[in-house]
């Protein structure tokens, strides 16, 4: 409701809201009736159902769309991507608010396994604003649609490893944020998801400043559940950047927060990040526990796209533990898996991971050839620090006296918390 009403009056409506004088007179009087006094609540009330009864058509439609608006989508669903523009643009039945919104969240959820088709879906989302009525809705509000489209955008192209592509998106969502209503928690999901890019392009000081204003708006607007996923994000900062311990205590601390104790999905998220930063730290037996203790947890929630992240923490304690077969076979389903969704920056990263085990094993010249094609797979996304580590590790399969060098967990699971291999 509060994106319908035009910026001079949510200004009005939040003044009113919060100066005591302001909200003191409105409930001494009531302008424009002449009549007895009445207790100061009973005039309140009833200005606010004034306001409520002028909203009434508005609140009648956005409860019929947010019940539409799942068929609409799985209708959507079961066409050709062609067919789906062409229905967006044309038939009055999908412009709807409600079905924008649901494109999205279905755009966040195809990404991590479906780069394309995630950003396919926050393209649709974008072309349902440009059909969307600004005169019911409100310009503002569609602004602030745009802008997470765009952000969304920049998300899948960041899975997909475009990390060039996933910049321009995320100027367009800022400009479309700018325009926007300014709903801070708008802002606080776009820095999030900003954070995670620079993470990805090495810059670690800019993604722990946006993670920690982020922080600071969901913990001031009570929002317990954002506030653990974004201490989620910021501890795969610091592991990145080369702090397991420093990531250890921030999990530690997240976990305490009321959300944590009671959602099982994001329990399961801190135990799976937490025993990839023990392995980091070399806290191998401790990690194993731990794993075992998300693998309880699992069969409590349905996380999506956690079977990658599961089988990289695997991967990467058997490494540790020196069970190599057990490594290989892992390391090698999860190239197959990604090569196959075209998560090109992800299974270069594997590919680094499985070179590693070939050379434990003094499979010196298949790693060495691992080693290049990851080389030059990064080489063409334009990722200058993966390039040079595999370029470094083919020069230390040839000469096995050349310490190799360490590489960060595939994006897919860093996305959802698990860390970089010791």
């Amino acid at each position: 409701m509060w994106g319908l009403l035009p910026e001079a009056r949510r200004r009005a409506l939040r003044h009113a809201h919060e100066c005591p004088a302001c909200r003191a007179a409105l409930e001494a009087r009531t302008p424009g009736l002449v009549r007895p006094p009445v207790r100061a609540g009973q005039a309140y009330d009833r200005v606010l159902d004034q306001v409520m009864g002028s909203l009434a058509p508005h609140i009648r439609q956005a409860s019929r769309e947010r019940s539409e608006a799942p068929v609409l989508l799985a209708e959507l669903d079961r066409q050709a991507p062609g067919r789906r523009e062409l229905l967006v643009r044309n038939a009055r039945r999908f412009r709807s608010f409600s079905l924008g919104l649901l494109l999205l969240d279905h755009a966040r959820e195809v990404s991590p396994g479906d780069p394309r088709g995630g950003e396919a879906w926050a393209r649709l989302a974008l072309q349902l604003t440009d059909a969307l009525d600004a005169k019911t809705y409100g310009p503002a509000l569609i602004e602030d649609v745009r802008a997470r489209a765009w952000a969304l955008t920049g998300s899948a192209r960041r899975f997909a490893g475009d990390l060039f592509g996933a910049e321009q998106a995320f100027r367009q969502a800022e400009e479309h944020l700018r325009s926007g209503t300014r709903d801070h928690l708008e802002r606080a999901q776009m820095l999030v998801l900003k954070a995670v890019l620079r993470r990805m392009q090495r810059r670690f000081h800019e993604a722990e400043q946006l993670v920690r204003r982020a922080l600071s708006i969901w913990l001031s607007a009570g929002e317990s559940r954002r506030a653990v996923e974004a201490m989620l994000t910021w501890s795969v900062v610091h592991g990145e950047h080369g702090e397991p311990e420093r990531a250890i205590r921030l999990l530690r601390e997240a976990s305490e927060l009321p959300s944590a104790l009671s959602d099982p999905q994001l329990a399961h998220a801190i135990h799976h990040n937490l025993a990839m930063f023990l392995i980091q730290a070399g806290k191998l037996l401790e990690a194993e526990g731990v794993l075992l203790h998300s693998r309880d947890l699992t069969g409590q929630v349905q996380v999506p796209g956690l079977e990658p992240g599961r089988k990289w923490a695997q991967g990467q304690l058997a490494r540790g533990l020196g069970r190599m077969g057990e490594a290989e076979a892992l390391f090698t389903e999860l190239r197959g898996l990604f090569l196959e969704q075209g998560r090109t920056y992800d299974a270069a990263q594997v590919t680094v991971e499985l070179a590693l085990v070939l050379l434990a094993t003094g499979r010196t010249a298949e790693a060495e050839d691992l080693a290049h094609e990851a080389f030059a797979a990064f080489v063409a996304l334009g990722v200058e620090h993966e390039a040079l580590g595999a370029f470094l590790l083919a020069r230390q399969a040839g000469d096995p006296h050349l310490p190799a060098p360490p590489f960060p967990a595939p994006a897919s699971c860093r996305e959802r918390g698990e860390s970089r291999k010791p």
